[in-house]
């Protein structure tokens, strides 16, 4: 992200979950509104109700979908232009890959 560009790594990861806490209180508040419940009841079964996934796993869905058009060349034109397939070939060479799993 390049917003995030220069920033220690706790800082940016604190930064993106204090956001993803923030986008989930919009989405419970949302679902209330939308389903007429109250506050003092739960969200969960709202949100499986209105067919609504959490927030992180929401964007992991995302992420996962972008990755698989991309693999598959599903991509628009906007988006293909900013996404390349690094093979093993491009990668750094890491000792620790050289250690067998146990």
């Amino acid at each position: 992200m390049k917003f995030l560009e220069g920033w220690d790594d706790s800082l940016a990861r604190n930064y993106l979950i204090s956001l993803l806490i923030r986008f989930q209180s919009v989405q419970n508040a949302a679902g209330r509104l939308v389903s007429v419940t109250r506050r003092r009841d739960h969200i969960t079964p709202v949100l499986q109700q209105l067919h609504w996934l959490p927030v992180r796993p929401r964007v992991e869905f995302k992420l996962t979908l972008l990755a698989y058009k991309a693999m598959h060349a599903l991509l628009p034109p906007y988006l293909a232009s900013d996404c390349q397939l690094v093979t093993a070939a491009g990668r750094r060479h890491l000792r620790s890959s050289d250690v067998p799993i146990p």
